[in-house]
C-alpha cells in the first residue's frame, strides 16, 4: 500500500513538473520590437521594415505568421485581437505580408522576417491596427482543464493613414480629495479621446501653495490611448506636510496639430489634529497661568479701625 502510494505522488510530482516546463515554453518566444508605428499614404506600398522573432527557450520551435486586426475596448489600453469583420474602419489585417510566413527556430535562434504594408487606395485617414502573432505550431502549453493551448506573442503595428485626421481629446476628469489633513495626495486623470487615431498625450501637472508658488512638477505616464476610448493616469503628490490651499493644473499637448489639454482642480491640505492639539494646549497654558497669579496675589493690607478715647470720655 506504502509502495503504491509513493508511486503515485511521483506521478503527480513529474506531471507537475511537466506542466511548469511546458508554462514555461509559453513564453519562450520574444517579438522584437514590442510595438511599430508607421505612417502611409492610400494606395501606397510600404515595404523595408524588419520584424524579428527571438526563442529564448532551450527547445527547437516551428513557428507560424498569424496576423489579426485587434483593437481596445477597456480603460487599460488592453488590445483585443478581433476577426477584420469586428474591427471595422480601423482593420489593417490584409494589408500585411510577412515573409517567411512559416519558419524554424533553434534555441537562442533570432529571425529576421520583411514587411509589407500594401495600403488599400480607399483607406480612411486615420488609425488602423493590426498584430503580428508569431505562434508555436504543435501542442506547447497545458491550461488549467489540462488542454493543449499555444501562446500568442507578437508585435503591435500601430498604422496611420495620412490625410485629414479629426483629433479631438478631453480631460473627462481630473479626482482628488477636496481634503486631506497631510500627503501624500492622490491625482487621478481621465483623458478620453475621440479622435480618428490614436495619442499619446505628453503634459504634466504642476502643484501650487496658496501664495501662488511651485511647489511639486508631476510628469504624467506615456500611455497611448486608442480612438473611441479613454485611458486612467495615475500620479501623487508625495510630500507629506501641507498646509492651505492648493492648486493642480494640468496642461498637456497630443496629436500631430499642437491640441493641448487643460484641467485646474483645488485641494485643501491641513493637519487639522496637530492644530487642534496645539491650540487646545496654548489655550490651557493660558488659563493654568491665569489661575496661577490669581490664587498667588497678595490681598491689601488692612488698616484696624481707630478709637477715640478722647471723644468718648467728653
Amino acid at each position: 500500500m506504502k509502495k503504491n502510494l509513493s508511486i503515485i505522488l511521483l506521478l503527480t510530482a513529474f506531471l507537475a513538473v511537466g506542466r511548469v516546463s511546458l508554462a514555461q515554453s509559453l513564453t519562450s518566444i520574444t517579438a522584437v520590437p514590442h510595438r511599430q508605428e508607421i505612417k502611409v499614404d492610400p494606395g501606397e506600398v510600404s515595404s523595408g521594415h524588419i520584424l524579428k522573432a527571438v526563442n529564448n527557450g532551450s527547445s527547437e520551435l516551428s513557428v507560424q505568421v498569424k496576423i489579426q486586426d485587434f483593437i481596445v475596448v477597456d480603460n487599460e489600453g488592453t488590445p483585443a485581437p478581433v476577426e477584420a469583420d469586428e474591427s471595422g474602419r480601423w482593420a489593417a489585417s490584409s494589408w500585411i505580408q510577412v515573409s517567411p510566413s512559416q519558419f524554424t527556430l533553434k534555441p537562442g535562434e533570432e529571425k529576421q522576417l520583411d514587411m509589407v504594408i500594401i495600403t488599400s487606395e480607399d483607406a480612411l485617414p486615420g488609425g488602423h491596427y493590426a498584430v503580428v502573432f508569431y505562434e508555436p505550431m504543435g501542442n506547447f502549453g497545458v491550461d488549467g482543464s489540462g488542454a493543449a493551448v499555444a501562446p500568442n506573442v507578437g508585435t503591435l503595428l500601430y498604422i496611420t493613414v495620412n490625410g485629414a485626421i479629426n483629433e479631438n481629446a478631453t480631460v473627462r476628469r481630473m479626482d482628488i480629495a477636496s481634503f486631506s489633513e497631510y500627503g501624500p495626495v492622490k491625482i487621478d486623470t481621465e483623458i478620453a479621446n475621440m479622435s480618428d487615431v490614436h495619442i499619446n498625450p505628453v503634459g504634466e501637472i504642476k502643484i501650487y501653495n496658496m501664495l501662488g508658488g511651485l511647489d511639486q512638477t508631476l510628469k504624467l505616464e506615456s500611455l497611448n490611448i486608442f480612438p473611441g476610448t479613454s485611458r486612467e493616469f495615475e500620479n501623487s503628490w508625495n510630500k507629506i506636510w501641507g498646509f492651505g490651499k492648493y492648486k493642480a493644473m494640468l496642461e498637456a499637448g497630443y496629436g500631430s496639430q499642437g491640441n493641448t489639454l487643460q484641467a485646474v482642480v483645488y485641494f485643501w491640505v491641513l493637519p487639522w489634529k496637530i492644530i487642534a492639539f496645539t491650540v487646545l494646549t496654548i489655550v490651557i497654558v493660558i488659563m493654568l497661568i491665569i489661575l496661577i497669579k490669581k490664587n498667588n496675589r497678595i490681598p491689601p493690607a488692612q488698616v484696624p479701625p481707630v478709637k477715640n478715647d478722647l471723644l468718648s470720655e467728653d
